[in-house]
């Protein structure tokens, strides 16, 4: 029985978010890059200012805004059309999840736009999760280890080159000659 598309977006999804903090430097890039530097616009006035209002709806919605369009532009141009890794399920996932997340914000935005509530701070909460989920199988912040390109098989035309790292777990790189 084949598989549902949700169930493999979902299960995708645990998966990317339980490898994310496996790696220091995703680690770094979430909590240093996304949060504490992008997100100066939410803390910053909680620095200088004296009145309880630092956390408004309006700062929430900005950023959150931002990491939204930003996830979005790059689904449609940024990851190559050929990646194999389940990227359709999960870019409709993360469209939809998006969405929610927007709505979600707008709401905050609306109801209560100088003071912290209930919407856009979850709404801010979700819009990182969904980040994390995005962002947690780029291989920049995984350590494959260096590409390896292993050669058999005799030398002419009909040499195979199989980069070790492309195999899937278990497996290794085998010739493609025909036996004789």
């Amino acid at each position: 029985m084949e598989e549902s598309e949700w169930k493999t977006a979902f299960d995708e999804s645990r998966k990317r978010f339980n490898k994310a903090f496996g790696s220091i430097k995703f680690t770094a890039y979430i909590f240093v890059g996304v949060m504490f530097l992008g997100g100066m616009g939410i803390w910053i006035p909680a620095v200088i200012s004296k009145d309880v209002t630092w956390l408004d709806a309006g700062n929430h919605f900005t950023y959150s805004t931002a990491l939204l369009f930003m996830l979005a532009v790059e689904a449609l141009i940024a990851m190559p059309p050929d990646r194999k890794d389940r990227r359709e399920e999960m870019i409709s996932l993360g469209l939809i999840g998006g969405t929610i997340i927007f709505i979600i914000i707008i709401i905050g935005y609306i109801s209560h736009f100088e003071y912290t509530n209930f919407f856009s701070v979850y709404g801010t909460l979700f819009s990182i999760v969904l980040f994390v989920i995005a962002h947690a199988k780029d291989d920049q912040f995984f350590n494959k280890g260096p590409k390896v390109t292993t050669v058999t098989g005799p030398t002419g035309p009909n040499d195979v080159q199989t980069n070790v790292n492309d195999l899937p777990d278990g497996e290794t790189p085998t010739s493609n000659e025909e036996e004789k």
